[in-house]
């Protein structure tokens, strides 16, 4: 059984291209695993809807080896909603809020602290886009990426519109879980205990006794017509100079087999595993997929430089 652990908050300022505009802030909610003295910092990014509780099972996991930061990104979870809802589809903004909460947890260890990257799909671009980053509060040692790859084009993207945004209503936990268990169904197998760990975190309960999902409908702005448009983080990835790990979902259509070969072919030092019966997108709840990430994380912390 999982142990009761705590959010955490920070507050944050909201990045903005308009100068004139007074400066905006915004709280971001994260969980906090394992000894704060412990210099490797496995800092963990969900998916696109998703929020920080997803990584509970892997953080019990990891957290006698690692302090584990798993963060619910600005629109999700615990974390505030944006007053613009641009802000949703600016990268920008979501990595500038990572960096100041990696400068607000790793303050005490300065230039020993050790950082490794979990992200799942959304959350793994994420951590391509500051792993290639050449000045970090601390760099980035290991990267593990759940399912994405650094192109994307609009077609593929342009179909999370069917369901980002559109706010459904259920009248109980157990029709939010029923309904999480048909979108989610290509991220593997999970017990009922793990269907229902993700559902309740998922839940936001409205004011008539109702159940909604905790999100901000408003994170689909990224995915209107005039909007959308191919991700292209090549450039990114080929200034990669760590180790990374591959999960790929052997059904998925977001990371084809064809694109997980280039991923290697064009950075050597990775490592691709396939997952038997999963698709888009796997979210390290099973024990087999738990258990790769523990093993590559811990082989990357032992050659730590």
């Amino acid at each position: 059984m999982l142990r009761n652990t705590q959010y955490r908050y920070l507050r944050v300022p909201t990045l903005s291209d308009d100068k004139d505009k007074p400066r905006e802030y915004h709280q971001i909610a994260y969980t906090d695993w394992g000894d704060q003295d412990n210099p490797h910092i496995v800092l963990c990014a969900h998916g696109l809807t998703r929020n920080c509780r997803d990584f509970d099972f892997l953080a019990a996991a990891l957290e006698h080896d690692f302090r584990v930061i798993s963060v619910d990104m600005v629109g999700r979870g615990r974390s505030d909603w944006l007053s613009d809802a641009m802000g949703y589809s600016s990268p920008l903004v979501y990595l500038s809020d990572f960096e100041n909460l990696l400068r607000h947890v790793c303050v005490r260890h300065g230039r020993a602290a050790k950082l490794y990257w979990v992200g799942v799909s959304m959350g793994g671009l994420l951590g391509l886009l500051l792993a290639s980053r050449a000045h970090l509060p601390i760099p980035v040692q290991a990267l593990v990426i759940s399912d994405i790859g650094p192109y994307i084009p609009a077609t593929i993207l342009k179909a999370f519109a069917d369901y980002v945004g559109k706010s459904p209503q259920f009248k109980n936990l157990n029709e939010l879980e029923s309904y999480l268990r048909l979108l989610s169904a290509a991220s593997g197998e999970m017990t009922d205990a793990q269907w229902r760990h993700i559902a309740k975190y998922s839940a936001r309960e409205n004011a008539d006794g109702t159940v909604g999902l905790r999100y901000d409908p408003a994170i689909s702005i990224s995915f209107r017509p005039d909007v959308v448009k191919n991700i292209d983080l090549w450039t990114h990835w080929d200034r990669l100079d760590i180790s990374v790990l591959v999960l790929r979902g052997k059904e998925s259509d977001i990371l084809p087999a064809q694109l997980a070969a280039r991923m290697k072919e064009r950075h050597a030092d990775t490592e691709i595993i396939e997952l038997e019966r999963v698709g888009h997108a796997p979210l390290l709840i099973d024990f087999q997929q738990i258990q790769i990430v523990r093993n590559f994380l811990l082989q990357c912390k032992s050659h730590s430089r």
